[in-house]
């Protein structure tokens, strides 16, 4: 595939086990910085919904009729080819990663294309690209990232029917004025360019429903931002934040609010100011230096997902329990030293990770987990944990233990009371041999065990005890 290489195992890992719901996961990732929105595209469009992917111009032509996605990315193109225009029914066309630096007047002839990759193609004329696209009465989908624009002409008015632009990895600091008249935009991705100030054009887009800021230099949020009537998602990851403006508030679409990486923010201001927003799900605060959670926390009473990685935490409040929907807890890379009683009223708990949290006391952890019984994926990566206590054993419910990188020797026989489980992840350890009864674990279907001390015996051993099991060694 094109659409560059995607080096993280973590987006993979999502992939893998939530097929059904890719897309939603993808986007995930892409919001809280763990994946770029290209990777997400080249993942999703490997099944294009479906359609066959056609990558190259002479597979296509001996059949344009059934072409409907086209993939000619990173093949040195510094023109579209002109047969382009045989196919009547593209829908989807990945230019990412050539030298073209205008499009043929003929593309409107494309009439049913929906979506267009002009990715990384630096000497594209973005005035002429956008005249003629203007012309495509159902594009949908723009992307034109890392092309170094330092500025976007007027003629973006022309793209009425767009809804997904995509502008990453350029040199923007603001958006014309013009950016109103497209009425049916709903996601606009502004990663990684260099704004300093909120764009006041973007006022008045109130089409709009996800706006990602992520890795710019904003300094605050305009009052005004309440205009944007229907934003759902906010991305202002890695930013220059000071505040937000109280009437954030007000933001009564708003489901999920990234702020990783904003150090000068005050967590309990923010928690303070985004109370009023009943249907919020979502909310990222890693990387913030936070040494404690205010108790205002249990302000955010219908909060599904909380994420706390890279802070100095310490300890959890006990009001984290009044967080009754909370369903994914993330708080890897802290110094907690133990978990509070409270944290098994998290009934519907069902996603916790406390990757590298050393001093957290293992046996005195999975007691008080025993309770979510809601809870089936757990992370104790990096942890320097020397052998399973056999209190894991009480975790019944659990699907997945991620605990690579630790520093185990032996793998505890209460490993094997995990009847649920379907995939085990113990990569990076001393590991040379796994417990007799490992054979128990009918519903294992993956098993990592890479970076470990197995002989070519224990290994034919361990799958011969796991047959409907993948297992992975190297």
């Amino acid at each position: 595939m094109a659409w560059g290489s995607v080096g993280n195992r973590q987006l993979y890992y999502y992939i893998d086990h939530f097929n059904d719901m890719k897309g939603i996961y993808l986007s995930f990732l892409v919001l809280i910085g763990l994946a770029h929105p290209l990777w997400a595209y080249q993942i999703l469009t490997s099944s294009a919904q479906g359609q066959q992917v056609f990558s190259n111009m002479e597979q296509a032509l001996a059949a344009p009729q059934q072409v409907q996605a086209l993939d000619l990315s990173e093949q040195q193109l510094t023109e579209i080819p002109s047969e382009i225009t045989s196919f009547k029914n593209l829908q989807r066309l990945d230019l990412y990663g050539n030298q073209i630096t205008y499009l043929p007047d003929d593309i409107a002839e494309l009439t049913d294309l929906q979506e267009i990759n002009l990715s990384e193609n630096r000497y594209l004329h973005l005035e002429d690209t956008f005249q003629k696209l203007g012309k495509l009465p159902q594009l949908k989908k723009l992307y034109l990232g890392g092309n170094d624009f330092d500025s976007l002409p007027p003629a973006i008015q022309l793209l009425e029917s767009l809804e997904v632009l995509d502008l990453y990895w350029n040199n923007l600091s603001d958006i014309p004025k013009e950016i109103k008249q497209l009425k049916h935009l709903k996601e606009l991705y502004l990663q990684d360019n260099q704004f300093y100030f909120f764009p006041v054009s973007l006022l008045e887009v109130d089409s709009l429903q996800v706006l990602d800021f992520f890795h710019n230099r904003l300094r605050s949020l305009p009052p005004q931002i309440t205009a944007l009537e229907e934003l759902q998602v906010l991305n202002l990851n890695q930013n220059d934040l000071d505040s937000l403006p109280c009437q954030i508030g007000d933001l009564v679409q708003l489901r999920e609010i990234y702020l990783n990486a904003n150090p000068k923010l005050h967590f309990d201001r923010v928690c303070k100011k985004l109370a009023s927003i009943d249907g919020l799900k979502v909310l990222n605060f890693s990387d913030n230096r936070l040494e404690n959670i205010p108790l205002t926390i249990n302000l955010l009473q219908n909060l599904e997902e909380l994420y706390l990685q890279q802070n100095a935490l310490i300890e959890l409040p006990h009001q984290l329990g009044g967080l009754g929907y909370l369903r994914v807890l993330y708080i890897s890379d802290n110094q907690l030293r133990h978990l509070p009683v409270s944290i098994n009223h998290l009934h519907g708990l069902n996603d916790l990770d406390l990757s590298n949290n050393p001093q957290l006391n293992w046996a005195k952890v999975f007691q008080r987990l025993q309770n979510n019984k809601s809870l089936l994926r757990l992370s104790v990566n990096t942890c320097k944990i020397q052998e399973f206590p056999d209190e894991l054993q009480l975790l019944t419910q659990l699907k997945e233990l991620n605990a690579s990188e630790n520093e185990m020797k032996r793998c505890n026989q209460a490993i094997t009371q995990l009847t649920q489980i379907q995939r085990i992840d113990l990569q990076s350890n001393y590991l040379s041999q796994m417990p007799r009864k490992i054979s128990q674990l009918k519903e294992l279907r993956e098993l990592y065990l890479v970076n470990n001390r197995f002989t070519l015996e224990q290994k034919e051993m361990i799958r011969a005890q796991l047959p409907q099991a993948v297992i992975h060694f190297e």
